[in-house]
């Protein structure tokens, strides 16, 4: 395992680290398997130890100590904190990451013959940029994005098997159950687990559903009877909705699952690309002067703020752009 100075560790499981920071614990989790391993081991225990209330403080202290015991286990080192966020190429991996992504309008999928009420089911919805974290009754955790719903039984007390439908994009750390498996429904999947994290992204604006698992094993099945499949790590199953097939390959889709963390990222995206993440994320309208070099292309992670003029100062720092506002409206052009 490599070095990396822990107060990094310590920033990126608290969601205060910085640009440049984020961008060091990247490159260090894609230098190492074991160091990828050990990063999100120690998220799932900061996780599952973060201000619950409901635990004596005597018990809070002992786990925390434990985890900052294993912080200082990671060999040191201290990593130069840049003022510029360096924009370039960052080899990410990571682990213990689904991410299913699929077509939905509000979807309630209904599965075999057990049937579940809306008005039996709890709602959450967030309409804000940042991620809003929902905390099940059996402890599994859900992060959701921005305009994303999950709706869920208040109990799985007696249950054979646990059920949550979703519109829009989460990240899940399930409660390992083998007696009760968790089941994520959409309208063009369906996917069991029996206890791993994972994320699920829906969207009305394309036509490609998909699943990509990282770590662990699911089974994933179309709705439509485009096919089933068993995942192994790595790889992703995607359906066109427009030929209704089912293909299986090799991905990485570390980078889809950081927003979890309050992240904004890229992987060899164009201008047209990031504008049409950033006018998704901040609903404004993003028009870009003709003679931008819209062929270059860029991969990088940056913070997600809760102002756009934030995140844009973040770019220009390497992308060679200037922007002005007129109203709901910016216009982005070259820094000449």
């Amino acid at each position: 395992m490599s070095t990396i100075d822990k107060k990094i560790i310590l920033g990126y499981l608290n969601k205060t680290a910085s640009d440049a920071e984020y961008e060091a614990i990247l490159k260090w989790i894609g230098e190492d398997e074991n160091n990828k391993k050990y990063l999100f081991d120690l998220e799932s225990l900061y996780n599952s130890i973060e201000w619950d209330e409901s635990l004596s403080d005597g018990y809070l202290e002992s786990e925390k100590d434990r985890l900052l015991k294993r912080i200082s286990d990671v060999p040191q080192i201290d990593v130069p904190v840049k003022k510029k966020f360096n924009f370039s190429f960052v080899k990410i991996a990571a682990c213990i990451v689904v991410l299913f992504s699929a077509i939905g309008f509000g979807y309630l999928y209904l599965h075999d013959n057990k049937k579940i009420g809306r008005r039996d089911l709890l709602s959450v919805q967030n309409d804000g940029v940042k991620a809003k974290e929902v905390i099940l009754e059996d402890g599994t955790k859900i992060w959701l994005n921005q305009n994303s719903t999950i709706s869920y039984p208040p109990t799985f007390e007696g249950e054979e098997e646990r059920r949550v439908y979703l519109t829009g994009e989460a990240y899940f750390e399930v409660t390992k159950n083998k007696k009760s498996p968790f089941y994520v429904e959409s309208e063009a999947f369906n996917v069991r687990v029996l206890g791993t994290s994972f994320n699920i992204k829906s969207s009305n604006m394309s036509n490609i559903s998909s699943v990509t698992l990282v770590n662990g094993e699911i089974e994933v099945k179309g709705n439509n009877n485009e096919g089933h499949v068993t995942l192994s790590p790595g790889q992703k199953a995607e359906i066109n909705h427009t030929d209704h097939r089912l293909k299986v390959y090799e991905t990485n889709a570390v980078l889809d699952v950081l927003w979890h963390n309050d992240l904004i990222t890229f992987e060899n995206a164009t201008l047209l690309d990031i504008r049409e993440t950033l006018e998704s994320l901040y609903e404004v309208k993003i028009y870009l002067d003709p003679s931008l070099n819209i062929r270059s292309k860029y991969s990088g992670v940056i913070k997600k703020r809760d102002s756009i003029d934030s995140v844009l100062n973040s770019l220009t720092n390497t992308i060679p752009f200037k922007y002005e506002y007129t109203g709901r409206s910016i216009r982005i052009f070259p820094n000449q």
